[in-house]
């Protein structure tokens, strides 16, 4: 969160050439693909993505789990599903239309914003590994 909120923000030239990447030879399938092959190397890195850590998500499938029921548990991943639908598609729709200094401006915002929340998550790492804070 850290890197991506730099790289977002400018706040630093000299961390902004840091990037974490996808390995060079999915990449290429991707960029240079034609047809199916491009598209399924797409889908398949996007599958991939099921395995990021997100804490929304991880909370929602460990609700879903602790319902003992796979009915109860479909159904609440599905609702959590539906709901940060129109959120995520949203911010990928207003970013695809905005234009220009507007545009800078944003991504600034985003970056400043996600650095904000990187550092509050480690800030609440700390506390619940009792390495910092009041306990």
């Amino acid at each position: 969160m850290l890197i991506l909120g730099v790289n977002l923000s400018d706040l630093s030239p000299r961390l902004s050439r840091v990037s974490i990447t996808l390995p060079k030879w999915l990449g290429a399938g991707v960029a240079n693909g034609s047809g199916t092959s491009k598209h399924a190397v797409a889908m398949g890195t996007g599958a991939l993505t099921f395995f990021l850590p997100c804490g929304f998500t991880l909370a929602m499938q460990a609700y879903a789990i602790t319902t003992g029921s796979f009915t109860t548990g479909a159904l609440t991943m599905m609702a959590f599903a539906l709901g940060t639908a129109p959120g995520l598609l949203g911010v990928g729709g207003l970013t695809s239309v905005l234009s220009g200094a507007f545009t800078k401006k944003f991504f600034k915002f985003t970056g400043v914003l996600v650095l904000l929340l990187a550092f509050f998550n480690i800030s609440n790492g700390y506390t619940l590994m009792s390495l910092g804070g009041s306990t």
